[in-house]
């Protein structure tokens, strides 16, 4: 495992495991550290690393429970449309959970139109 993977796995646990509700500071502060495009480039890596992906899915989780987190999800949508094509399950529950936490006729349009994008 690289460094920059071990730190941002690190502290990805540390966040997922943190007690209590997450709120939208603490949130913003992670994503600051580390963006999200990183961490969904963490699920894409084929790497051998037990409990890579159970970590960082928690993580992202509690970042998108927040409504920081939420207001972000429309900015990604290309990722939750590939998350919902995903092999693994977690990461295709991840998706599906992101839509419950915006709102959903927004977030439904913009995955119809990447879709559409993608054909």
């Amino acid at each position: 495992m690289t460094p920059d993977l071990a730190s941002i796995l690190q502290a990805a646990s540390e966040f997922a495991s943190y007690p209590g509700a997450v709120n939208d500071a603490s949130a913003k502060e992670f994503v600051d550290r580390y963006p999200l495009p990183v961490l969904f480039g963490v699920l894409q890596m084929e790497v051998d690393e037990p409990k890579l992906e159970e970590t960082i899915v928690a993580c992202l989780e509690r970042i998108f429970r927040t409504r920081y987190g939420s207001s972000l999800l429309l900015q990604y949508v290309v990722f939750i449309h590939a998350g919902l094509q995903a092999n693994s399950e977690t990461i295709r529950c991840l998706a599906c959970k992101s839509v419950r936490y915006q709102n959903f006729a927004d977030l439904f349009i913009c995955l119809a139109i990447s879709s559409y994008k993608a054909i």
